[in-house]
């Protein structure tokens, strides 16, 4: 964003092109993909903070029994189902804390077998459905295609590079006891049901801990595993699904998404506070108040006017500010800046100078209606977005900027008479989508937000501190991000010619 103001104080781009970049140009409406991102995202967050993940977790947990292998397999599956209805970041923000929990419970170290094999399925399973990554959700917009086109030509390679994934990981790469070990103990490590007063008192006594010391107790210490607000999983459940099923029906007609999920939201955020107001009156305002004169003295006056209204939203609506709190609102100000220098480059003619360069590097391949140029575009394409995910600020990045490079690409040909050859088009397209999803498992950290979430956690949690080093995540990503790009790529060009055939 300070990029975006500082060329605009140049005059190196006008207010009309900052204007586009929010509004939107060329068929990419920025605004709708973040109203959509960030409602979905407020329904995933929302659920999480009710204990659902980690629950789950915990309970598909107890189903290995003793058997490490076995959990492995499930734990696996587990988390690439998730990721698929959830998205990737729920379940980086709750089944990390898990890990970190379990290998630590298991004496299983290093935990680079387990912590790996979450991040990878997370981060394939997300290319699935558009909901499940805002990346999706800029092809499908760059590109006006529906939720539904979309899975289906998403789901096959997927699951293929998902099965290709596992037996790469568990019989190859971690094939060692001392990484997966055949016996393992959870523990007193269970799923629960929390009862309400035990909640409560939970949160009377971590309320009472953050006046006397400022600091809030750990979440993971006193939540993995245990579901603390049944009913709000089941009706966050039932709505986040609900959603989904909706805007995979409607996104056919063609109807604006952020119909559907916006006001699921309000729904969501209505059911949060009625909730939160709620235990308020059970809980009375003498505790709450006396939870907030606890609190030590603020230093200035900024913080004396501040802190009463902070502390009393925070200890009157909870769950409300957990939410709050959890929702990735930084990343909209870097979207809306990446849309806005794409459109920059639009206007100062640097895309068309490099969807031409795609054009001639797809030509040299061979023949439009080859196959040998459709194995370049889909092979090229992959690897593009993969590599470009690591230099544009995360995959969100790499996928505003090359979409609007394939759709230019696409334009010029229909506007020459000489139009692009249909499965050209969808290839470029779909591995365009695949490789922003897998290339978040590539080589660094910020190639996407959950690579940065997933670092941060496993480094802060109260549990069991894990460091990955830079280099050490690039080398345990390469197998896994080769393996991804050759796959898909094989598993693509075999659909694109049996769709367009038929």
């Amino acid at each position: 964003m300070i990029i975006v103001f500082f060329l605009w104080a140049l005059t190196a781009i006008h207010a009309s092109t900052i204007r586009k970049g929010i509004v939107g140009s060329n068929g990419v409406e920025p605004l709708n993909i973040m109203a959509l991102f960030i409602s979905l995202a407020y329904l995933s967050v929302s659920l999480d903070k009710t204990g659902l993940f980690g629950f789950l977790a915990v309970w598909v947990a107890r189903k290995g029994k003793s058997s490490g292998r076995r959990l492995f397999l499930l734990l696996y599956i587990f988390f690439f189902a998730c990721s698929v209805l959830f998205g990737n970041d729920p379940v980086i923000l709750s089944g990390t804390p898990f890990l970190a929990h379990f290998t630590a419970y298991s004496q299983i170290d290093p935990p680079t077998a387990w912590i790996f094999s979450q991040f990878i399925p997370a981060n394939t399973a997300s290319a699935i459905l558009p909901p499940s990554n805002p990346t999706n959700l800029v092809v499908t917009s760059a590109f006006s295609i529906s939720f539904l086109s979309f899975a289906a030509h998403t789901v096959i390679p997927t699951l293929i590079v998902a099965v290709a994934l596992y037996i790469l990981l568990r019989y190859v790469q971690y094939n060692n006891p001392r990484l997966i070990p055949p016996t393992f103990s959870l523990g007193d490590l269970k799923p629960a049901v929390e009862r309400r007063a035990d909640v409560e008192l939970e949160e009377i006594a971590a309320e009472q801990t953050e006046a006397q010391t400022g600091q809030v107790p750990p979440p993971e210490e006193r939540e993995l595993g245990k579901l603390t607000d049944r009913n709000g999983a089941i009706f966050g459940s039932i709505l986040f699904i609900t959603t989904l099923v909706v805007l995979l029906g409607t996104s056919v007609k063609h109807i604006p998404v952020w119909w559907v999920t916006v006001p699921a939201a309000v729904i969501m955020i209505a059911r949060d506070i009625f909730h939160d107001r709620w235990r308020w009156s059970r809980r009375g305002r003498a505790e709450l108040r006396g939870a907030h004169l606890a609190h030590p003295a603020a230093n200035n006056i900024f913080q004396r006017l501040f802190f009463p209204f902070k502390y009393r939203f925070k200890h009157t609506f909870p769950t409300l500010t957990k939410v709050l709190g959890g929702l990735p609102v930084l990343m909209l100000p870097f979207a809306f800046s990446m849309f806005i220098l794409v459109e920059a480059l639009t206007e100062s003619g640097w895309i068309q100078v490099f969807s031409k360069w795609w054009a001639a590097y797809v030509k040299a391949c061979g023949p439009e209606d080859s196959l040998r140029a459709l194995v370049g575009a889909i092979f090229g394409m992959l690897i593009i977005s993969t590599l470009m995910c690591n230099f544009c600020g995360t995959n969100i990045g790499a996928t505003i900027f090359l979409a609007q490079i394939i759709a230019f690409w696409v334009d010029n040909a229909n506007t020459s008479d000489s139009p692009v050859d249909e499965r050209l088009r969808i290839g470029s397209i779909y591995a365009l989508a695949l490789g922003t999803n897998f290339g978040a498992y590539s080589f660094v950290f910020s190639a996407s937000l959950a690579g940065l979430l997933w670092k941060g956690i496993l480094k802060n949690n109260s549990i069991n501190k894990i460091v990955v080093r830079k280099r050490d995540f690039a080398i345990q990503n390469l197998p896994s991000i080769l393996v991804a790009i050759t796959v898909s790529a094989i598993a693509l060009f075999v659909e694109v010619i049996v769709a367009v055939k038929h």
